[in-house]
């Protein structure tokens, strides 16, 4: 029959886990882009795999949900009916880099941005 534990003594003392083999100090953290202020590439010179596939595949339509919906937060209605417009003309994925483009070229002065972009 196995004993019980006796009430309030520690089944484990956390000093049973710990070696003295653990460092005192960490190393640095590497390097992201995103520190190194390249969070988005600059579309303008950017370049598609499959230029003539077809938009709907993927998540490219999320991503160029993302972009007209961020072209339509900082303009007008008017140009909100011509965002949504140019996004239901869109075809290629050709046509959704170029679009994408257009939007960062727009929103890149009104927004702040990382430095280097």
């Amino acid at each position: 029959m196995p004993r019980s534990a006796t009430v309030g003594a520690p089944l484990v003392r956390v000093g049973d886990f710990y070696g003295q083999d653990a460092p005192t100090i960490l190393p640095n953290p590497a390097t992201s882009v995103f520190a190194a202020g390249k969070a988005s590439p600059d579309l303008a010179t950017a370049t598609v795999a499959a230029p003539t596939g077809t938009v709907n595949d993927g998540n490219l339509p999320a991503v160029v949900s993302s972009a007209m919906r961020q072209d339509m937060e900082l303009f007008s209605p008017d140009a909100r009916l011509a965002s949504i417009a140019r996004v239901l003309s869109l075809q290629t994925r050709a046509d959704a880099l170029e679009y994408m483009a257009e939007v960062q070229r727009k929103i890149r002065p009104v927004r702040p941005h990382a430095p280097g972009q």
